[in-house]
Parts: C-alpha cells; sequence; structure tokens
C-alpha cells in the first residue's frame, strides 16, 4: 500500500463530496419557507477520509453557544449504522452540554456533480440529545421528513432550550407508550385468576 505524503488529499473524490455543500437555500429559501434568523448559514467542518472513503460530512447550526452538529450521510439512515468512533465522538461532544446531533440522510450521488443542499436534500434525520444519558429519537423520514427538518432548524434558532423539552418529551411519550404495550402484552398472558401455583 502507497503512503499519502502529509498534507495532500488521500482521496479526491470523497473530498470534493466533502466540499460539495449549498447551504445558500437556508438564507433564500424557496417561496413560503422561512430564511434563518440573523443571516445564519450552517458551517460545514472538514474532516480526514478513512479508507479513501469519506461516508458523511459533518456540519455546525451554531445558535449562541447551542449547537446543532449535523452529520450528512448517504449511506446511513440511523446512528447505529456509522462506525463506532463516529458515534462516540458525537457523544463525547454531547455530554454535559446543551447541544444536539443530527445524522442526516441524503440521496444526492457523486456523479450527479451537484451541490448537495443541506436545507431541501435531506430525505430523513435522527437527533440525539444528552439528558441524564444520551437519548436516541426514532427516525424521522417519509413524505413530511424533509419540512420536518426545516421545522427543527427553524425551532432551534427560535427557542434551542425549548425545543430541547420537545425532543425530550417526545422521546419520553414514545418510551411510555412502548412500555405500557409491554405491560398490557404482559397482562393478556396472566389467567384472569392469576398465575397457577406448581
Amino acid at each position: 500500500m502507497n503512503e499519502t505524503p502529509r498534507g495532500s488529499i488521500y482521496a479526491e473524490e470523497a473530498y470534493a463530496l466533502g466540499k460539495m455543500l449549498d447551504h445558500s437555500s437556508w438564507q433564500h429559501p424557496r417561496p413560503g419557507d422561512e430564511p434563518l434568523p440573523r443571516r445564519i448559514t450552517p458551517s460545514d467542518i472538514d474532516m480526514t477520509a478513512t479508507g479513501g472513503m469519506l461516508s458523511a460530512v459533518p456540519i455546525v447550526f451554531d445558535n449562541r453557544g447551542k449547537i446543532v452538529l449535523g452529520e450528512l450521510s448517504s449511506h446511513a439512515r440511523e446512528w447505529h449504522e456509522l462506525n463506532p468512533g463516529q458515534r462516540w465522538t458525537y457523544e463525547s461532544l454531547l455530554n454535559s452540554s446543551p447541544h444536539c446531533a443530527v445524522l442526516c440522510h441524503h440521496s444526492v450521488r457523486t456523479e450527479e456533480r451537484r451541490l448537495i443542499d443541506t436545507r431541501y436534500d435531506i430525505d430523513s434525520f435522527q437527533v440525539r440529545i444528552n439528558d441524564h444519558g444520551i437519548i436516541t429519537l426514532p427516525v424521522v423520514r417519509g413524505n413530511k421528513a424533509n419540512k420536518a427538518w426545516q421545522r427543527f432548524v427553524l425551532g432551534w434558532y427560535r427557542d434551542p432550550v425549548m425545543m430541547r423539552r420537545i425532543l425530550i418529551a417526545w422521546h419520553v411519550k414514545k418510551h411510555m407508550a412502548l412500555t405500557s404495550e409491554a405491560s398490557k402484552h404482559q397482562r393478556r398472558e396472566i389467567p384472569p385468576s392469576g398465575p397457577k401455583a406448581n
């Protein structure tokens, strides 16, 4: 295996993909959509390609120190599909912080030779936050996923504390619904007269 000289581009195609982000629609949205406040646009972060592949591109939405860390991926829709090192990095960044991490899936292929629109090209996303431990919310997908992504980002800029509360409440509601369903299932298995002794 040939060594790549220090400071050179390891995988030109992966590097180019990382540079193909278009954030302009957050300030110049389609008619009827709201722009981000204070002329804000997200920032992208350079990262090193591993094994010649750049599977995800991180972006950041900073609302006065309360940050959405976005991981753009064309293959992973759920956090568990990323490499453990990538997940652990985000968990470390979320630890004891007001930030959240979002895995954003897009379907733009390199052969399309076009920029990835970080507003309109997101077709599913999954949020992680820290609330006495890392909480991973369900994946938002389907026809309305892109509108939900936009509402999430705009909501973060309106009131990040309220958005965190909404996410935590959603998690608790989902958890309680699952727990309730599991306990109903268990009650159905126990005869009305109670468990029988041997």
